[in-house]
């Protein structure tokens, strides 16, 4: 068990809390400046020792930056995402709590951090917590540390931003209207979903005229170095449709050389896009249209809306555009307003159609005979199964036996049918 003592110091009153780590030990103690935080540190190492963990202050001497380099070492991490966690740390968690013993962090001390980094750039906070948390959550498990200071609710999670839906008309205009060495990494963009690294990192035998298609295997980082995709499942070949494919033809003719190593959207000077160069020029067109809101990562989310309201699976809309898991994918099957109304639109045509057929349905007794529902619908209507015949064919002829008679009900069956007008 531990126990605290009042002590009269030069600094003033502190609270020191004194505690075997294991029977047979020597006794440890550690003071602190208000009688709260000694009660909760009292309270942390009597739970640690009552789950038989031998909680051993020394361990939590080591500074955190320390700690989080060896964490960094010993995690398996891709190199893009190891530059990454150490570019974020470098720069939001170490000038805090770089030199600070991880036993001596506190939740008042990350609660105080995180407040204004999250003011200042929501995302940012969440990916630096994520990965602070992460590396004092290993510190729990090596008993360095009797639990984890983070321990703010929900911040972690990125915060929801409601991206604008770019259309396929406004792709259209912003690729007309830029210049033309960027033009075919707009629509190639936003109808294929390649990411702007990736786009950067195409080489001219990424690019398969006979069937159509661009592979991604590689993609080049901020820092412009080449390196692999971020994930297995971002390495992928993707068929562009056909007028794509004419406008990477057109730039090939008037910007690429024939190595097959050589960018396939090269900078003026012929080597990779400068990301200055081609920013200026995406700034320019986006603006010379009035979105300025509009980034060029909303492109990539355009493709994968436009591909889902086409009729593709989500995971069809994974596989196009390098998906691993459905969560970045769900996004896309949220439809734009203006699909939406006309999809409703196109229920009432479906609609409108059943009715006209079911009312004009002479094989059974009189319309007149079978009283409406609410919807329109003769109640005990002859409902068939009918096979719809794909553009260009013929209508196939109905075959025998293949409705169903259903038995006349005292409700309406489609009570329940709304159109719902946002």
């Amino acid at each position: 068990m531990a126990s605290i003592r009042r002590l009269n110091t030069a600094q003033g009153v502190r609270y020191e809390v004194r505690w075997r780590p294991a029977p047979g030990q020597t006794e440890r103690s550690r003071r602190f400046d208000s009688l709260e935080r000694a009660k909760a540190f009292k309270s942390q190492t009597e739970a640690a020792q009552s789950r038989g963990i031998a909680y051993d202050p020394t361990g939590g001497r080591i500074p955190f930056r320390r700690y989080a380099e060896l964490w960094l070492e010993g995690r398996s991490l891709a190199p893009t995402t190891r530059d990454n966690y150490a570019e974020t740390l470098e720069r939001h968690v170490y000038p805090t709590f770089g030199a600070t013993p991880i036993g001596r962090i506190t939740p008042d001390e990350v609660r105080r951090w995180h407040r204004p980094l999250r003011e200042r750039i929501p995302s940012t906070a969440s990916r630096a917590y994520r990965i602070m948390h992460a590396i004092l959550a290993t510190a729990v498990e090596d008993d360095l540390i009797p639990r984890n200071p983070c321990r703010i609710k929900g911040a972690g999670s990125d915060p929801h931003t409601e991206r604008p839906f770019v259309p396929a008309e406004v792709v259209l205009a912003l690729a007309d209207i830029a210049h033309a060495r960027i033009r075919p990494m707009i629509l190639v963009a936003g109808f294929a979903g390649l990411r702007y690294g990736e786009l950067r990192a195409l080489r001219l035998r990424s690019y398969d005229r006979l069937h159509g298609t661009l592979t991604v295997r590689e993609s080049i980082d901020k820092r412009s170095r080449r390196k692999t995709t971020k994930t297995d499942s971002s390495q992928r070949t993707v068929t562009l449709p056909r007028f794509v494919l004419d406008a990477i033809d057109a730039h090939l003719t008037t910007f690429v050389s024939g190595d097959p190593d050589d960018p396939l959207f090269p900078g003026e000077a012929g080597g990779i896009i400068s990301d200055g160069w081609f920013q200026r020029e995406w700034r320019s067109a986006r603006s010379a249209l009035g979105l300025d809101e509009v980034h060029f990562h909303d492109l990539r989310h355009a493709a994968g809306t436009i591909a889902t309201q086409q009729g593709a699976t989500m995971r069809e809309v994974m596989a196009r555009l390098g998906h691993s898991t459905t969560s970045a994918a769900i996004r896309y099957q949220k439809a734009a307003a203006d699909r939406d109304r006309s999809l409703a639109e196109r229920l009432d045509d479906l609609v409108d159609g059943l009715r006209t057929s079911a009312n004009a349905d002479d094989s059974g007794p009189d319309p007149a005979d079978r009283p409406a529902g609410a919807a329109g619908f003769s109640r005990g209507a002859r409902l068939s199964r009918q096979h719809q015949p794909g553009p260009g064919t013929e209508e196939s002829p109905a075959v025998a036996g293949d409705s169903l008679e259903y038995p006349q009900r005292d409700s309406n069956p489609c009570r329940h049918l709304e159109r719902v007008v946002s």
